[in-house]
């Protein structure tokens, strides 16, 4: 991190950016000055370079401005909106089920041009970019706008200097710290509302953290075979599954994984691979197939970028006070960790909507209701007028000392699923055991409980 940061912000309001907008592989764009051309940014050798600190800290100072590529499940979007005046800007946005609760109206460079920027879901759900782009590719037609992110067109990075906030009340709003704090309290836009799409069925999803039993490895051994290349005879099929595997952990989309990984073999056989010299079809076919199988069948797990910021994180000092509140109850220390993990990246917002179905999965059916009355009562949840039993938590707010993702326990930078999990990454088998006992529970069950989590590696 380079030394001028404090000038724009702190290290952690930085993260935060970066975490929900920069994806910063494989490519980039760049323009100098306003009105120049966007230009991939290249290495002599005329690879590509991967998108860094020092130019995402350019743009956000004015020096230039940067444009990246879409994730696979993207956390932001917007719609391009050029030629047009503020009145037929705001009639879009009306028509789209826009409002000033969901999206933010930013200027851009160009004269009576705008971005406007939500946070896109579907059934309350992270979405992939191409989803994105289906839905709203039809309403982009009739209104002659443009959608990004795209898979494999870069766009402009939000809240540059040129780019300020239109909305009523937002106007003397400057810095992209300010924005990007304000852009964390927006409602999610759940495209599952948007008329005239067919309605997609989220059944094999992931429900509150439980991967039906898919596991994830490391992805270490894919960067170093991206890094470096194939290091021996006979290792083409497995070592291109790894880079697939190790790009859809970094958020890339399906189809320009397949293309960043038919250069990378290409580029990079080191002479081990006679398949992409005799039979050069036949192998970017395989890396086609062996992508789909990726990006289909982890299908109910999310890449890490999008697992910690809609899944959520804890840090240790959480897990001490989730442990404390619960008085040494298991199942409401459980509910109380699935909570607070779900809370903190949405932490800057008013008040959280949270349907009942994640809810039951962190209790049960029968148990959910009491688990949030009791919090009340000790007035760490609060449930706004909105709030309908069986059907919807709506208006939640929590009262929690959050902390940023740099604090979070991560493995292989992932937040683990369960308590259990967050405890064994966190503590050693000894403090585990202590700091149980201490939160009121029996020294029995402290022990039996400690030494599952150390020793059983049971889920939850």
């Amino acid at each position: 991190m380079t030394k001028n940061l404090t000038a724009l912000g702190t290290e952690a309001t930085f993260k935060e950016y970066t975490d929900l907008f920069v994806q910063r592989d494989p490519r980039f764009i760049l323009k100098t000055k306003p009105g120049k051309k966007w230009r991939t940014v290249r290495r002599r050798n005329g690879g590509y370079v991967k998108l860094g600190d020092k130019y995402i800290q350019g743009h956000l100072a004015g020096q230039h401005a940067v444009g990246a590529l879409g994730r696979w499940y993207p956390i932001h979007a917007f719609l391009d909106i050029d030629k047009r005046d503020i009145e037929t800007v705001q009639d879009i946005r009306s028509a789209a089920e826009l409002t000033e609760s969901n999206s933010m109206l930013c200027s851009s460079e160009s004269p009576d041009s705008y971005h406007l920027i939500f946070r896109p879901t579907y059934h309350n759900k992270p979405l992939t970019v191409k989803l994105l782009n289906e839905i709203l590719q039809p309403f982009a037609e009739q209104h002659a706008i443009e959608i990004y992110p795209r898979a494999r067109k870069c766009a402009r990075l939000p809240f540059g200097k040129i780019q300020q906030c239109l909305d009523e009340g937002m106007e003397l709003i400057d810095g992209w710290e300010q924005k990007t704090y304000w852009f964390q309290k927006l409602d999610e836009f759940d495209l599952a509302g948007v008329k005239g799409h067919q309605q997609l069925s989220f059944e094999p999803m992931l429900k509150a953290g439980k991967p039906g039993g898919v596991k994830l490895s490391t992805f270490d051994g894919g960067q170093e075979l991206f890094e470096h290349g194939l290091q021996r005879p006979s290792s083409r099929h497995e070592s291109q599954f790894q880079v697939l595997y190790y790009l859809w952990r970094k958020n890339i989309p399906l189809d320009e994984a397949e293309r960043v990984t038919w250069k990378w073999i290409k580029k990079k056989h080191n002479g081990f691979s006679q398949d992409i010299v005799s039979s050069p079809q036949t192998v970017r076919g395989e890396i086609q197939r062996q992508a789909s199988w990726v990006w289909e069948h982890y299908l109910p797990i999310y890449p890490d970028s999008t697992h910690n910021t809609y899944q959520g994180y804890v840090t240790k000092a959480d897990v001490v006070n989730v442990l404390k509140v619960s008085s040494g109850s298991l199942p409401r220390a459980r509910f109380l960790c699935h909570l607070v993990k779900y809370f903190h990246p949405r932490r800057n917002r008013n008040r959280v909507n949270i349907h009942s179905d994640l809810l039951q999965a962190w209790s049960s059916k029968d148990t959910y209701i009491n688990r949030i009355g009791e919090l009340e009562k000790k007035g760490i949840v609060y449930r706004g007028e909105g709030y309908l039993s069986e059907v919807r938590s709506k208006q939640i707010r929590m009262k929690w000392d959050f902390r940023s993702l740099d604090d979070a326990v991560l493995v292989d930078d992932r937040a683990p699923d369960t308590l259990g999990d967050t405890i064994r990454a966190a503590f050693t088998e000894e403090d585990a055991r202590a700091l149980l006992r201490v939160s009121g529970m029996h020294d029995r069950t402290a022990s039996d409980y400690a030494r599952e989590i150390f020793h059983s590696h049971r889920s939850e």
